[in-house]
């Protein structure tokens, strides 16, 4: 069955009781934000926080093995403001709706915490709405949920991310290669 733009999987499966339908839970308790550059970087071939051009059909990434023997979608895919693009490494989580970047990534492109929500943001030439998640709390729904962040320090690729991009993303658990494509990456036909 394919969902419809715009429609909820409880339009599908129907709503779950004792549920809160909004709330979201990211643990992720096996890589820290010191892996980024060093084991993240490793794995990837990909120095992070490096300036980094628009990435063209497909974009790859990896999937990882953790040394909590969890395995990680990872991808790096350039963040991009004020005429900078720094290499960010991200953790696809399909529990996350929403994109979080930390806030080494704000100060590699000269970008304020404090002006970040007024700037335009593109992630692979996507403008995106992301979050920090450096943040004690994390926001989602549009600010009015907040619950304590279990990610801090690290870069999340969520959902809103291939919903923004039209994006398909394939895992190869044979090869343990992911790759993304999208219709609106720069340079696409």
């Amino acid at each position: 069955m394919r969902l419809q733009r715009g429609m909820d999987m409880d339009d599908v499966l129907g709503p779950y009781p004792d549920h809160d339908q909004d709330a979201f839970d990211v643990l992720i308790s096996d890589v820290k934000p010191e892996d980024l550059p060093r084991r993240i970087s490793e794995a990837l071939h990909v120095p992070y926080l490096e300036p980094m051009a628009i990435r063209a059909n497909p974009v790859s990434g990896v999937v990882y093995n953790t040394k909590a023997a969890k395995q990680r979608v990872l991808v790096t895919l350039p963040v991009s403001a004020r005429g900078r693009s720094v290499a960010t490494h991200f953790i696809f989580d399909t529990g996350a709706p929403r994109t979080y970047i930390a806030l080494s990534v704000l100060e590699a492109l000269g970008l304020p915490e404090v002006s970040f929500h007024s700037e335009v943001v593109r992630l692979n030439g996507v403008k995106m709405s992301m979050g920090v998640s450096d943040l004690e709390t994390v926001s989602y729904d549009g600010g009015q949920t907040t619950q304590p962040n279990q990610f801090g320090g690290l870069n999340i690729l969520g959902m809103d991310f291939l919903d923004s991009a039209e994006a398909k993303l394939e895992i190869n658990m044979q090869t343990m290669l992911v790759a993304i494509t999208s219709p609106r990456f720069p340079g696409t036909n």
